[in-house]
């Protein structure tokens, strides 16, 4: 082991993904420690430099306790990227404009903010601010937007109350996106090729996301290694021919210089490019590779990747909670495998070209298989069709796409300062962009494009994988053996039945409701959350992925309380991914949603599964719209345990509901209406008698739900009470006894899924 020490350090740095806590700043003097170790232990030197790396830097970084109260003072930030834009309401990234003398890198603000100014990249604002949490809804399956935040390094949310702007953007590369932008804004292909060029992935629309993702071309849009990889090899190769030709040297000196020109030209890349988290990480890796070049000194590709692996994670150890910077080191680690193998000396042009095609497909296949199980791992699923796409695509990539969008940027920026905005140098570009478009579009077709793994199945399947490969290596007979045992725990998992207990989620859907009960294999879903605008929809985020993630694929019945979009919004996206069978439901809403069969909220009982359902109100049709009071209420049970779910009623709804004489009593109860002071009356908390109360309310509402004087009446009646703005999901395991796992308490019990930010509440503790 030539490098014990940068070993322990980067084994460390990437063991803090399972960390509860991250440790506060004083950790830095286990620097001490590590120097008087590092002769004689230089793994537990590394390890403890670490601690100490990830500790300081993430105090820094996160460092905003100069973030006054709203009103209190105003702050000067700069434009980094607009995220998003919906209707008079933007969501973009700043960085705040002030200077520290010893620590250059500056955490951002994603701020929301109501406006309909036109910004830019590189322009100066003046922000009053509200601060707030980066808290997002946290399920099974779906998207971790905080742990994403973080790893972009926004550590804070803050929605502007006032803005003026302080100057125009000024830099050469906010000019040069705007050029950028307007010479293909009406281009076919345009949200295709701007990524390429600029870095910036705004423009490209969640369905082409989705494209993309199905396919396994997403990082083709992201300048990575990939990019930097051509990029630096045709420099090389054009460079070193050119001095080769006008001055032939012997020695290598016109390697030496090929290889800087080249390196400069990946950096002027990466800076166009804004020198985001994954461009930073895949120059890091180019220039340490030409810097061990250079300087002759031998060094295995296994030593050259502990240090690439090593800077990168010096300069950013947030970097694992990236999935790029997994898909990145993969790559390269399956690469260096098959290429430290035995190389075969053919003679011939025909047994070469076999050979190299041979190699080609080996070595996609390789990818494909070891970038599906982290895939599958980082994702919840696999794309199947990525093999095949993929071995098109990233020669098509490397040898045409980018040279000719590079080319043509380069020809664009010669002739800007002429005043020559040459639209038509990205023609060739646009055109090479052909195929992956069409790819893209057929995807939308092709059989079994995603396939969601449950995720029981994940580990078992990655084992078997593993397994299942090591079967078709040239291995000894014994290793064989021990190879195919690897399969065991997914026969198991696929055999073994689990206790017969059934279950509820509380699913996170922010300031809305959503809640999921399966019971043996059937599945009942009450609400579907909120939806806004023609992009986003709690439907297609977080119940499908959750509900997939769990190995479900149709709902067997649908419960749609009442028209309030916190509740009726996403069930018409869930509808459009999932199968239904039975909508109960009085809404408008309902109406356009296709089921095998609709039924009106009326009261009636049916079993599903092991349970009992018990439709209790109302009794009437509500005339016009449904409103909180008519909201449909449901109870479910086995016999021992009881759910209750009363929608939105508020305090009319439930002296109705006391009086019907119907069954009120259940050991769980969804609080009504989020807890709201309307709600939840003193009689009706003594009718129910819940031992456990859940309320869905989201992090940071304005509404101030759940209030703490409804609160106080349900732990004076003793009841246990869970909300999901601080613990995410909360899901409820129903058997003799009642188990309740919360996501942030025992699903993924993480420092970067904890609430922090504002408050008080700083990252390291």
């Amino acid at each position: 082991m030539k490098n014990p020490f940068l070993l322990g350090f980067c084994a460390l740095v990437i063991s803090s993904l399972l960390w509860p806590v991250l440790p506060p700043w004083p950790a830095c003097l286990l620097l001490l420690v590590a120097l008087g170790c590092y002769r004689k232990l230089p793994v537990l030197s590394g390890a403890l430099t670490a601690v100490a790396w990830v500790a300081v830097y993430t105090h820094m970084l996160f460092d905003y306790s100069h973030l006054h109260q709203a009103g209190d003072s105003w702050v000067r930030g700069e434009i980094i990227a607009p995220v998003s834009d919906s209707g008079d309401w933007q969501s973009i990234d700043i960085r705040l404009v002030k200077p520290k003398l010893i620590w250059p890198v500056e955490g951002k603000i994603r701020l929301n903010w109501r406006t309909t100014e036109q910004t830019r990249p590189g322009e100066q604002w003046e922000f009053r601010l509200a601060p707030r949490s980066i808290t997002s809804p946290l399920n099974e399956g779906a998207f971790n937007g905080q742990r994403y935040l973080l790893s972009r390094h926004v550590g804070i949310k803050a929605r502007v109350l006032e803005a003026r702007k302080v100057s125009a953007a000024s830099g050469l590369r906010g000019l040069l996106l705007e050029h950028i932008g307007q010479a293909i804004s009406d281009k076919p292909r345009q949200a295709l090729l701007y990524p390429l060029l600029t870095g910036e992935q705004q423009g490209i629309d969640t369905q082409t996301w989705q494209q993309l993702r199905q396919t396994g071309t997403g990082h083709l849009m992201a300048i990575s290694g990939l990019h930097m990889s051509v990029l630096g090899a045709w420099l090389l190769l054009l460079c070193r021919a050119l001095l080769t030709s006008l001055a032939p040297r012997q020695d290598r000196r016109n390697l030496v210089i090929a290889m800087i020109v080249a390196t400069l030209g990946c950096l002027l890349y990466g800076l166009l490019a804004g020198m985001g988290i994954p461009t930073r990480r895949a120059f890091i890796m180019l220039a340490l590779v030409v810097l061990l070049t250079l300087s002759r000194r031998f060094a295995s590709p296994w030593e050259r990747l502990l240090y690439a692996l090593a800077a990168v994670l010096f300069l950013d150890p947030l970097s694992p909670l990236s999935a790029g910077f997994w898909l990145s080191f993969g790559a390269i680690m399956i690469i260096l495998m098959l290429l430290t193998r035995q190389s075969v000396h053919l003679e011939g042009v025909p047994g070469r070209l076999k050979h190299y095609l041979m190699s080609l497909v080996t070595l996609q296949l390789a990818l494909s298989i070891g970038l599906g199980v982290l895939q599958l791992v980082l994702f919840g699923g696999v794309s199947v069709h990525s093999l095949w796409i993929n071995l098109l695509m990233v020669p098509w990539f490397s040898l045409v796409t980018i040279p000719l969008a590079l080319a043509g940027l380069v020809l664009f920026i010669l002739l800007l300062p002429f005043g020559i905005v040459a639209d038509w140098a990205f023609t060739p570009a646009l055109m090479a962009l052909i195929p992956l478009d069409g790819l893209l579009k057929l995807s939308d077709h092709l059989p079994g494009a995603w396939i969601s793994v449950p995720v029981q199945l994940i580990a078992p399947l990655c084992f078997a994988i593993t397994g299942a490969t090591l079967l078709f290596l040239p291995l000894a007979r014994g290793v064989k053996w021990v190879s195919a045992s690897i399969l065991v725990p997914l026969l198991l998992t696929l055999t073994v039945k689990g206790a017969p207990q059934w279950q509820v989620h509380l699913l996170d859907v922010g300031q809305g409701l959503a809640v999921v009960v399966f019971s043996r294999d059937k599945t009942l879903v009450y609400d579907t959350g909120l939806a806004f605008g023609e992009t986003f929809s709690h439907g297609e985020r977080t119940l499908v992925p959750f509900l997939r993630a769990k190995g479900r694929h149709h709902i067997d019945v649908l419960v749609i309380s009442h028209e309030d979009k916190d509740h009726a919004g996403g069930a018409a996206a869930l509808a459009r991914s999932m199968p239904i069978d039975l909508l109960i439901s009085d809404t408008r809403a309902a109406r356009d949603i296709k089921a095998m069969e609709h039924a009106p909220c009326r009261p009636q009982a049916f079993a599903l599964g092991s349970l009992w359902v018990e439709v209790l109100s109302p009794g009437d049709s509500p005339v016009g719209r449904v409103g909180n009071n008519a909201s449909c209420v449901v109870a479910l049970g086995d016999g021992h345990s009881r759910l209750l779910l009363p929608g939105d009623i508020e305090a009319e709804g439930e002296a109705r509901l006391l009086g019907s004489g119907a069954a009120l009593k259940a050991r769980v109860l969804v609080a009504p209406h989020h807890g709201s002071l309307t709600s939840s009356t003193p009689a009706f908390i003594a009718g129910v008698a819940p031992a456990i109360t859940l309320f869905a309310a989201g992090a940071n509402n304005r509404y101030g739900f759940p209030k703490d004087a409804v609160l106080q009446r349900y732990l004076s009646q003793g009841s246990e009470t869970f909300t999901v703005a601080d613990t995410g999901q909360i899901s409820l395991y129903l058997g003799d006894e009642i188990t309740v796992k919360t996501y942030r308490g025992s699903l993924a019990p993480f420092w970067y899924n904890r609430v922090f930010g504002v408050g008080g509440r700083p990252i390291t503790e």
